[in-house]
């Protein structure tokens, strides 16, 4: 039984964090500081032909890959922007059996320049997705967490890497930190493998690691073919939840999108299980406003019965609208 002075010294610094990370958000809508240049940092060193080369090459084809992302408002895309952003979204769920479910969400990243250039206020849904939309979202151990609030201070940043620090609030009330970092391979002139690593601790559930190994082909300046696999693992998690996606994603136009998609998830204990595995179609479109999005996903899923081990097929759709709010969507 936890004794009642430790429970209300838990309580009181949640509350403790939790205010401050109101009064951050307050204080980031003042008016952005332009920061001095830097007179006494020290020139780059020269780099060869062959590295510049290298480095162009990797940046372009990052650049379109993140447009495309950032298109489908992918969480990937939005973990590294360098502008503040809000999106709010709103989705209606409809299933074959009749079942229908409603929920509004709220992601985004707001500068503090009066503190830190490097420090974002970060609001969260869920952790990161294999894809925009809900058919490709987190594994069955990162599906109980809720909404959040939290900092993010960025440790290092390259066209190679990139290392985040995290701590706020996750499910309500749990505190939870960790480290993000990401690491990016060119495969050549048009593929890439990137991998992103998380390790955290967090409130019931101990210490927890989430591994996001993609591997990317850039078809053409707006077609991007990828294999997603994502692993979460935690202490209290028997096996290894995973999943794995298999993309193909059009950018038509500078105001619609749509990716098609092969999904499949399971665990690895107490047996190696695929739980549930489909296929799915996801549109997205700029409607009348800039900083208005449509979405439409039609999905099947055959999830595993756990009485019957049997897969039953179950058709779905989803609808989204979702309000974006940054400096390149103001009109």
């Amino acid at each position: 039984m936890i004794p009642a002075k430790l429970t209300l010294t838990v309580c009181s610094a949640r509350a403790v964090l939790l205010a401050l990370l109101v009064a951050l958000a307050s204080t980031a809508l003042a008016e952005d500081i332009a920061l001095p240049p830097c007179e006494d940092c020290e020139p780059l060193a020269e780099r060869s032909f062959v590295d510049v080369s290298h480095s162009y090459v990797s940046e372009r084809f990052d650049s379109l890959a993140r447009w495309i992302d950032g298109f489908f408002g992918e969480r990937r895309a939005d973990t590294e922007a360098a502008n503040s952003f809000v999106r709010f979204r709103a989705e209606q769920q409809m299933a074959e059996s009749g079942a229908a479910n409603a929920r509004f969400r709220v992601r985004g990243k707001i500068s503090l320049p009066l503190l830190n250039e490097k420090l974002k206020l970060v609001f969260f849904d869920e952790e990161d997705a294999l894809i925009a939309g809900e058919s490709l979202e987190e594994t069955e151990t990162e599906r109980e967490n809720e909404g959040g609030v939290g900092l993010q201070y960025n440790v290092a940043d390259g066209s190679e890497f990139r290392v985040d620090y995290r701590v706020g609030l996750r499910s309500g009330d749990q505190v939870r930190t960790g480290v993000r970092l990401r690491y990016l391979l060119a495969l050549g002139e048009r593929s890439q493998m990137r991998l992103t690593e998380e390790l955290y601790w967090q409130d019931t559930r101990g210490f927890g690691s989430k591994t996001v190994l993609d591997i990317e082909r850039l078809l053409n300046s707006n077609q991007l073919l990828r294999w997603s696999n994502r692993f979460d693992f935690s202490e209290n998690t028997v096996g290894v939840p995973w999943a794995s996606v298999l993309s193909f994603r059009h950018a038509f136009k500078a105001d619609h999108a749509v990716a098609y998609y092969l999904r499949a998830a399971g665990d690895t204990r107490p047996a190696y299980r695929t739980m549930n595995y489909g296929p799915g179609m996801l549109y997205r479109i700029n409607i009348w406003k800039k900083w208005l999005f449509f979405e439409f996903e039609p999905t099947y899923r055959w999830t595993r019965e756990p009485e019957t081990f049997k897969h039953e097929g179950v058709a779905s759709v989803f609808f989204r609208l979702e309000v974006m709010f940054s400096e390149k969507h103001r009109y």
